[in-house]
């Protein structure tokens, strides 16, 4: 029904809103390593444009991505309210 679409669209528009407020929270090097994670880029590329390894690619990662979901649970309704 419309009534679904719409609330379905809107929840998707707000938790969209939330990650990319809380995604330019992190700094520079997680932003980059994250877009460029979830652009499919290889590990190895990565590692080579951030002038790093592969382990150090593979550890940022996970705790850049660790540190998006602590912020967006930490404070999921208020944007802002830091």
């Amino acid at each position: 029904t419309y009534e679904e679409n719409f609330s379905e669209d809107y929840d998707r528009k707000y938790q969209y809103k939330i990650y990319k407020y809380y995604f330019s929270k992190l700094g520079s090097s997680c932003q980059a390593i994250l877009n460029m994670y979830w652009l499919d880029m290889p590990i190895k590329e990565i590692a080579e444009k951030v002038g790093s390894t592969e382990g150090y690619v593979r550890k940022k990662k996970h705790e850049c991505k660790k540190r998006l979901i602590e912020l967006i649970m930490k404070n999921p309704d208020n944007i802002g309210a830091d």
